[in-house]
């Protein structure tokens, strides 16, 4: 039975992995009232999109970086989502 007493779930075990903790806190701090193409449509994004759009992910994350102030890992989730911006745009 799956809610029997003593059944280990994993979610008592584990907390959720990293990354996925630091991602959910990127789209609640910057997504949460917007949509990722429309936040990284601002002005002062278009170098971050064009160095992902170039594949230039740490060059992006770097920029991302000099524009927010962001940290490393920030700046990482953010040049990502701009690169998956660009990939989703060319089909």
């Amino acid at each position: 039975m799956c809610n029997a007493v003593g059944v280990m779930k994993l979610y008592r075990i584990f907390r959720t992995p990293v990354a996925a903790r630091d991602a959910a806190d990127f789209v609640l701090e910057h997504l949460r009232e917007r949509g990722a193409v429309d936040y990284f449509s601002e002005e002062r994004f278009k170098p971050v999109i064009e160095l992902a759009r170039h594949g230039a992910w740490s060059e992006a994350a770097k920029e991302y970086r000099s524009i927010t102030g962001a940290g490393i890992k920030d700046s990482v989730i953010a040049a990502e989502i701009a690169r998956r911006i660009v990939e989703f745009d060319k089909r």
